[in-house]
């Protein structure tokens, strides 16, 4: 085996997969001396830590990990997407996590999930063990979920740091010391690199401080902003003025909007994703045609610029959980309703030549089936089959409303329906 060059065998290994191929990778490592690091850097690329499972397993899974790194040291190198989830007793791994953070050097991507913690609830080393980690490693996407009170200097940080932040269900401790609030306030103070943040997903911007809105508009960060999937509401139109140079992918959760609205001026706008929920009347929101109306428009300071010049791909969005057995009868009910075929047709006469293509999109969770692998899951699986046969009914009479009223769109083959087991940006982890 040490006559095969070493390249090939790093080239070979490159395209095996972590999960898929586990067993495979093992018996690999264990072939010769010169397969071993390249199969070992294969198997603990990505690297999951979840402890939101049992209360008897959660201590005993990051033990588990800080033993396998202390007795070998040299994989602690090998991650590069790291993902943490906190136990509902964050306390149970404080010490052990604290010890283990440190022997992630080469990480270039962690998703860090605090399961609704608080942080002033996480013993003070966790505290202090996962700043200095958020704060010195050398991270190039992040993304932080489920964790209220995080302190405002590890988000600021990771605006200047990070290529690509994802902040979900995140409340930001607005409590500074005196000297972050005078770099806050003072942006030349920090002279930070060229601005690297391309990607940025905020969700319920609403509760995103002053301190942080300020930051985020600053053009020394956010200069290079390309993609921003945000929950729409009156605070994200100045950030949308701020990165409008640059953008050209926007995602807005509108399914909290109960109004029409008005993009600024998107110059290199190429998609636009606009999510949002039915009403009782209609599967698609009175309000939506009058705000796709505006996008042909021109804007009122600059009547020869057209709002969205560049746009290509507008994808629609319509976010309908699966709930009950009576809301699942109203799910039958809404793609035949004559209010929702009034909004799709209205829908189809602004948008007709307007754009180069139009993606209606049905999201409805559990829509997809799986196998069941032991009795216990059989009942499940039971429950999934019957909420897929639901999702596929419920989707074919959406298409069928769709391709019926938005008439001139599908003549010009611009239209495009499909089904999709997501409800939002959220979960698409970059």
């Amino acid at each position: 085996m040490s006559t095969i060059p070493q390249e090939l065998v790093e080239a070979i290994l490159t395209d095996f997969d972590a999960f898929e191929d586990r067993d495979s990778l093992k018996s690999i490592s264990l072939t010769a001396l010169n397969f071993t690091g390249p199969a070992q850097r294969v198997l603990f690329r990505s690297l999951e830590l979840d402890a939101s499972g049992s209360l008897l397993d959660q201590p005993d899974k990051f033990e588990r990990a800080l033993e396998l790194f202390q007795n070998s040291p040299h994989i602690a190198a090998y991650p590069r997407n790291l993902t943490i989830r906190l136990p509902l007793q964050p306390a149970a791994v404080g010490n052990t996590l604290k010890r283990l953070l440190p022997h992630f050097t080469q990480v270039r991507r962690f998703i860090f999930d605090g399961l609704a913690a608080a942080w002033d609830d996480l013993p003070d080393p966790l505290q202090s063990a996962l700043t200095d980690f958020l704060l010195s490693s050398p991270l190039e996407k992040l993304h932080i979920m489920h964790i209220s009170g995080i302190p405002l200097e590890i988000v600021t940080s990771a605006v200047r740091t990070n290529r690509v932040l994802s902040l979900q269900d995140v409340d930001i401790d607005e409590k500074v010391s005196p000297d972050d609030e005078t770099q806050l306030s003072n942006p030349q103070s920090k002279s930070p690199p060229q601005p690297c943040l391309t990607h940025l997903m905020l969700a319920s911007p609403d509760e995103i401080q002053p301190l942080l809105l300020k930051e985020l508009v600053l053009p020394s960060y956010t200069a290079n902003l390309q993609r921003l999937a945000v929950d729409h509401s009156d605070s994200v139109s100045e950030l949308l003025r701020a990165v409008s140079p640059t953008l050209t992918e926007l995602s807005l959760n509108c399914t909290g909007t109960t109004r029409a609205f008005t993009l600024p001026v998107l110059p290199c706008l190429i998609g636009l994703e606009i999510q949002v929920s039915p009403s009782w009347e209609s599967i698609v929101p009175f309000w939506l045609p009058d705000t796709l109306a505006d996008l042909s428009t021109s804007d009122a300071d600059a009547p020869a610029t057209l709002r969205v010049p560049s746009l290509y791909t507008l994808t629609l969005r319509i976010a309908l959980p699966l709930l009950d057995a009576f809301a699942r009868k109203q799910d039958l009910a809404l793609p035949g309703t004559p209010r929702t075929a009034a909004v799709l047709a209205a829908v189809d006469a602004v948008l007709c030549g307007a754009v180069s293509l139009c993606v209606w999109e049905l999201a409805m969770a559990g829509g997809r089936a799986r196998n069941a692998t032991s009795k216990v899951e059989v009942k499940e699986e039971t429950q999934r089959l019957e909420a897929a046969a639901h999702c596929a009914l419920v989707f074919a009479r959406f298409r069928a409303a769709v391709e019926r009223n938005v008439a001139r769109m599908s003549a010009e083959g611009t239209l495009e329906v499909r089904f999709a087991e997501r409800l939002g940006y959220g979960e698409r982890l970059s």
